[in-house]
């Protein structure tokens, strides 16, 4: 899942590659052609699918091990306590909807506080019903009339939740500087913000290396 994705949990993990015969699986499996073996670099994600950087053999004999400090990417997983922000959740409640399995209708959260952006890359998790403790990755949550909102996932639920079932949607992080800045988190970005040159004078605010 996300949190082991982006955790650190297969940080520097080793990668093969290799050309198969889908024709004659599962034997040519241990008969690679074409063989490369590396290491896992970044992994980022756009809300669909997710993106590994492969290291080649090379950057691994040169033990270059990745660190995501140098990157525009932040290291820390959202809500942990490097990260040091609370997501926010809410209790809705799931409305009428068309058949779908990668859609569902709920109650627009009433709360001042609440913004339907924040939730992307969030999660929604069932907590009634006959899909009680399902949970699902939000891929992007649009505001619709009559008090309603629209919840987007990143795969198609196992079972679509039924009518008056309730649910708590969590705020999500795409782990960019903006996210961040939108957050009010800045004190604790766990990256090198894109763009410029990277050189004092670039942003008003750079991350200070972590002292524990």
């Amino acid at each position: 899942d996300e949190a082991d994705l982006f955790g650190g949990k297969f940080r520097n993990a080793a990668l093969e590659t290799g050309i198969v015969d889908w024709l004659s699986l599962p034997e040519t499996i241990d008969d690679l052609t074409d063989y490369q073996k590396g290491l896992i670099g970044e992994i980022t994600t756009n809300g669909h699918y997710y993106t590994f950087e492969f290291l080649s053999k090379a950057a691994s004999k040169l033990n270059q091990n990745y660190v995501k400090k140098t990157t525009s990417i932040c290291q820390w997983s959202f809500g942990d306590s490097d990260c040091g922000y609370t997501p926010a959740t809410y209790n809705s409640t799931v409305h009428p909807l068309p058949s779908s399995l990668t859609r569902i209708i709920i109650d627009t959260p009433q709360d001042n506080d609440y913004d339907s952006a924040n939730f992307r890359f969030g999660i929604i998790e069932i907590t009634s019903g006959e899909s009680l403790g399902q949970r699902y990755s939000i891929s992007r949550i649009e505001d619709g009339a009559n008090g309603e909102s629209y919840v987007y996932i990143s795969s198609s639920y196992l079972n679509i939740p039924s009518v008056g079932d309730t649910v708590l949607i969590q705020e999500g992080c795409d782990y960019t500087y903006q996210a961040c800045s939108d957050y009010g988190n800045l004190d604790n970005y766990g990256a090198i913000p894109t763009g410029g040159n990277w050189m004092p004078g670039s942003y008003y605010y750079i991350y200070p290396p972590k002292t524990s």
